[in-house]
């Protein structure tokens, strides 16, 4: 069935357009038809740009995203942040790195990679190892979580009372004399 582009169409949905007009997040319209409502949103989103009088109208097909989903229509606004975006560079900057389990080997690995968070799940290291790392790290940005039986983790935020530090810096009371 084709799409209509008479004034009708846009006039059955024209209270949902108004409203449109005004938004700035997301708008879900519950439905015991969604698929009709959808198509009739898409109809008059059409024929709004067939006439001057309905051209803003027409201008919200660059504002939202109509999404059917079960029971409702989801018009999703276009000019929301992509927050996703960061969620996966984040994540991207994350990796695991096996058999590594040296100092010298995540030293190794930390140069190739320059990922903002690495862990080694196979280091396990004793305290002298840890120290030796923990000079690397500590002039290049990075913090130290020892996992123990687990692994070493290389990050470059801070993690707070995590972060290994070697023994013989008195619990960082130097610093505070």
């Amino acid at each position: 069935m084709p799409y209509a582009r008479s004034k009708k169409a846009i006039q059955r949905v024209e209270h949902i357009l108004r409203e449109l007009l005004t938004a700035t997040d997301d708008v879900v319209y519950q439905s015991l038809e969604p698929a009709k409502l959808a198509y009739q949103l898409h109809e008059g989103l059409k024929s709004a740009a067939v006439y001057p009088e309905y051209q803003a109208y027409a201008d919200l097909r660059a504002k939202f995203v109509i999404r059917l989903k079960p029971g409702r229509v989801l018009l999703e606004f276009r000019g929301r942040p992509l927050v996703a975006l960061k969620v996966v560079r984040e994540q991207l900057s994350k990796m695991t790195v096996p058999e590594v389990a040296d100092a010298l080997g995540i030293v190794g690995a930390a140069l190739t990679h320059k990922a903002s968070e690495m862990v080694f799940p196979d280091a396990i290291l004793n305290d002298d190892a840890l120290a030796t790392l923990h000079r690397w790290t500590s002039e290049n940005g990075y913090h130290i979580i020892n996992n123990y039986d687990r692994g070493v983790t290389l990050t470059k935020t801070h993690p707070g009372e995590l972060a290994w530090e070697p023994p013989s810096n008195n619990g960082g009371q130097s610093a505070q004399s």
